[in-house]
């Protein structure tokens, strides 16, 4: 019986570019025999060896050399993708540096400890979180920071290593979401009379009901995807070096100030709304609305004649109308395929079939099996492992080998990076040094139309600037 592709229709092209492709190495193939057996220049090689062994390296000697011509290609561009990708994280990492010193600085902002004159709302910080080449005030990024940075990736815990599509992208500049939890040691640091933000209502007092409400206004699917805290682990192992952990705890002033006048703008706005542009008059209705006479012409005698009628057509017989049947609610439940206690009544009392319920029940084990994460990040943890120069241990004695392997990958992970990084930080040098725009995160920067500022930063300004106008202050941006 003839094999059949089923749910498929290639094009013919496809099976003409493959015969072709074959026909291109069967051509390689011949010329490499016929060149070895012919050419004098190879026969003094061959000639201490027995002529049958000959014949059968010259044969498979051509056919790898047509394997590593017409496939080698492909396989190095998988090589250069992977070192491409290591590059790419590494510069994504550096910037990570940078996200931090961002983030205290918002802080310290907020808190009125630090000004700018760049600075005039806070969705600038979300904007220069997406696009921290193009801050204006963030001090460059230092040798000192970049060794704290390696220090970081060679912690046992460092989950940088982690590139699945499971890991979040932490919330670099939420400044509500990474605030959402504290640690005493890190409220141990602020000044005995600063007012912080604990997670608690009574942190609120009565000044920022419309934070809460920010902090809860997060998807419940994504909360349960992050298993992990809220704060990034770099932040983390950055304010454990640094203390600067307390600063997200200061008191939100400026970000309260700018809600205040915020909230003044938009209940101006409902008070008096800006008049709405006259509506579109049709043509018809504005001839209509002409009261220009018009001239006076003679009427004919006979037209003052009535004008005759012309006989109605007879209206079509109608048929009667069949009585709408009563509504009645249906009270039945629904049968369905996916309940498990509907599919198993019929299987176990209706449907003769032997073994079916052990049948059903290997075969959902066999999905389960297969769609394991667990045997899918193994399964990728060791393509990772293989197709990688370093070589890292793995855990002895593991009590699973699937978890063990994957944290093999993880430690591979690191390592590429803290191999990959320094060559990042050059590279962002020599462009500091040449005044260049540095390039933006290559993995990360999805904000690809951003060109410019977004339209709701000028939009917050025009808000605080009339706000601060309606409370009889400057226009101006220094609240």
């Amino acid at each position: 019986m003839p094999f059949i592709l089923t749910g498929m229709n290639p094009s013919p092209n496809v099976f003409e570019r493959l015969a072709a492709g074959q026909e291109e190495r069967a051509v390689l193939v011949r010329a490499t025999v016929h060149e070895l057996q012919t050419n004098p220049a190879y026969q003094p090689h061959f000639a201490g060896y027995t002529p049958d062994s000959v014949a059968a390296f010259i044969e498979q000697y051509a056919l790898r050399k047509a394997g590593y011509v017409f496939d080698g290609p492909q396989r190095a561009k998988y090589f250069e993708a992977g070192s491409t990708e290591v590059q790419e994280r590494a510069q994504t990492q550096l910037w990570s540096i940078q996200q931090k010193k961002l983030f205290d600085l918002q802080c310290r902002w907020r808190a009125g400890l630090f000004q700018h004159p760049d600075i005039h709302v806070t969705d600038q910080f979300d904007y220069w979180g997406r696009h921290p080449e193009r801050c204006p005030f963030l001090p460059a990024i230092t040798p000192e920071e970049v060794a704290l940075y390696l220090d970081y990736l060679n912690q046992p815990d460092c989950p940088e290593g982690d590139w699945s599509r499971y890991r979040r992208t932490p919330l670099w500049q939420d400044y509500h979401h990474l605030r959402s939890e504290h640690y005493p040691d890190e409220l141990a640091l602020l000044p005995p009379d600063s007012h912080v933000f604990t997670g608690s209502e009574e942190a609120f007092d009565d000044e920022d009901e419309d934070e809460e409400e920010d902090k809860d206004d997060f998807d419940d699917d994504d909360e349960e995807e992050d298993e992990g805290p809220a704060y990034p682990s770099w932040y983390r192992f950055y304010d454990q070096h640094h203390g600067t952990g307390h600063l997200r705890h200061l008191h939100n002033v400026r970000g309260l100030r700018e809600q205040h006048y915020q909230q003044l703008h938009l209940a101006d706005s409902w008070r008096n709304p800006p008049a709405a542009p006259p509506a579109p008059v049709a043509p018809a209705l504005a001839a209509a609305a002409d009261t220009t006479p018009a001239p006076a012409t003679e009427t004919p005698a006979d037209s003052m004649a009535e004008p005759q009628s012309e006989p109605m057509a007879p209206e079509p017989p109608q048929e009667p109308v069949a009585p709408v049947a009563p509504y009645v609610p249906e009270t039945r439940p629904w049968l369905s395929l996916y309940g498990e206690a509907d599919f198993r009544m019929v299987m176990e009392q209706i449907d003769p079939t032997p073994g079916l319920m052990e049948l059903r029940r290997a075969q959902e084990q066999g999905i389960e099996d297969r769609d394991n994460e667990d045997a899918e990040g193994a399964l990728l943890a060791f393509c990772n492992l293989r197709d990688s120069p370093l070589v890292v241990p793995i855990e002895a004695d593991a009590p699973d080998w699937r978890p063990a392997l994957r944290q093999a990958e993880l430690l591979l992970r690191r390592q590429q990076l803290a191999r990959a990084l320094p060559h990042a930080y050059d590279d962002y040098c020599q462009r500091q040094a040449l005044g260049l725009a540095q390039n933006p995160s290559p993995l990360e920067h999805t904000w690809d139309d951003e060109t410019t500022e977004p339209w709701n930063i000028n939009y917050a300004r025009e808000q605080v600037l009339h706000g601060r106008e309606l409370a009889g202050e400057p226009r101006d941006f220094d609240y």
